[in-house]
């Protein structure tokens, strides 16, 4: 089963404000979990928003 994680730990993990991972979850960037009134992520999806948001920098 993956890892659940809260939306402070998401906060916390990504360095962002609540602000912007409700913009995220708008723009359809960040996929949640919703349970009752609780909103999750899953850790995995975390990991692929990471590796999809890398940049190549200029060389």
């Amino acid at each position: 089963m993956d890892k659940l994680l809260s939306v402070n730990e998401t906060m916390s993990i990504l360095n962002i404000s609540r602000q912007t991972i409700y913009r995220l979850i708008k723009q359809g960037k960040l996929l949640p979990i919703k349970i009752g009134r609780k909103t999750l992520f899953k850790e995995e999806d975390l990991k692929k928003f990471i590796e999809e948001s890398r940049t190549i920098p200029p060389s």
